[in-house]
């Protein structure tokens, strides 16, 4: 899972939008296994890691929920014959 504050960008960028008073950056949650068939998975906040390869590099490495710009779900590899189905996906305080 990703989540991309508002002012994200590339890592080189020479300068990121703060008007949101965020600083930029993007962060993530490391890879989750599915099991196979329906289960809820809580992706806790506290687990977020920032990303190196997106986003600015040099931000405070704290998430500013106050300007998220978006939330991913991002599914690697390569082409299969297997498929995800999500149900809800909910934010929660």
């Amino acid at each position: 899972m990703f989540v991309d504050e508002a002012g994200v960008g590339p890592p080189d960028a020479q300068d990121y939008d703060m008007t949101a008073g965020d600083d930029g950056e993007s962060f993530l949650i490391g890879p989750n296994q599915g099991f196979g068939g329906r289960r809820i998975i809580q992706f806790e906040l506290n687990r977020l890691e920032p990303r190196l390869d997106w986003g600015n590099q040099q931000g405070l490495r704290k998430v500013d929920l106050h300007a998220i710009k978006g939330v991913s779900l991002y599914f690697y590899g390569g082409q299969s014959n297997h498929s995800v189905k999500v149900y809800s996906l909910k934010l929660k305080r």
